[in-house]
């Protein structure tokens, strides 16, 4: 059997399409880590009025993977030593 090279850009497009998005991955990156501030953004943002807010954001509906909600997050952008930093002046 042949042994085939996997080209970079081949193996970043098999990254890019296993990438989480919509809701799934403003859960993942920002509600299950704690860092939702509640600011309810993500709410506002959703075109198809599917998430709703409680304690925190929570679907409510069939998200559509658009990416908006992830997209406003204020929270989606930097690690969490980073936030910690920029937001109390010091990583705890």
């Amino acid at each position: 059997m042949e042994k085939t090279a996997i080209e970079k850009s081949d193996l970043t497009e098999l990254l890019w399409e296993s990438r989480e998005e919509g809701f799934t991955a403003l859960e993942h990156e920002v509600i299950y880590r704690e860092l939702c501030s509640g600011c309810g953004l993500c709410v506002s943002a959703c075109p198809e009025d599917v998430i709703g807010f409680t304690e925190y954001p929570k679907l409510i509906g069939k998200c559509t993977n658009c990416g908006y909600c992830l997209m406003v997050c204020p929270r989606s952008f930097l690690p969490k030593n980073e936030l910690e930093e920029k937001t109390f002046g010091s990583a705890p």
